[in-house]
């Protein structure tokens, strides 16, 4: 039954994860405080935990959230009232005008708890009990929805 223990489902995965994301590929990173873990489906692909930094140059520790945007493609992780956009195939993969405020993804509080970009063309970032769906076509938060929370 449900709902079932993290190391049950996840081999190797400590509980209290900060962030996970699943890249183009279909390999999902899981983040938590310094370390982060690969998966291939649900094994674990190789020898982890491996540090952040040695794995996502330029990320810092104890992230909030972490996802790959439909947009471009980018992997983009958040902590506090900053973001950093990362890109595997460059180098550096993060570049010298990161971090940048949250406050450019229009209608986004600081601190959010977590992210993922959805099927739909929307983004979804998640606060509190809130959720903010953000239109990855006008780069702003649904007037509809944005209408919604504030009523």
């Amino acid at each position: 039954g449900d709902p079932k223990t993290i190391v049950g489902g996840w081999p190797g995965l400590p509980n209290g994860i900060d962030a996970a994301f699943t890249y183009k590929n279909g390999i999902t990173y899981v983040f938590k405080g310094s370390k982060y873990w690969r998966y291939n489906r649900r094994n674990l692909d190789g020898d982890y935990p491996k540090e952040i930094s040695e794995g996502f140059t330029g990320i810092p520790d104890n992230i909030d959230a972490a996802m790959v945007w439909g947009g471009n493609g980018k992997i983009y992780f958040y902590k506090g009232s900053k973001f950093w956009r990362f890109d595997p195939l460059k180098r550096p993969p993060v570049k010298s005008t990161y971090p940048k405020p949250v406050s450019n993804w229009e209608g986004i509080p600081d601190n959010i708890d977590a992210a993922l970009q959805y099927t739909n063309g929307y983004t979804y970032f998640f606060k509190g009990d809130k959720y903010y769906r953000f239109n990855d076509r006008t780069f702003a938060v649904s007037k509809e929805l944005e209408n919604y929370l504030l009523n």
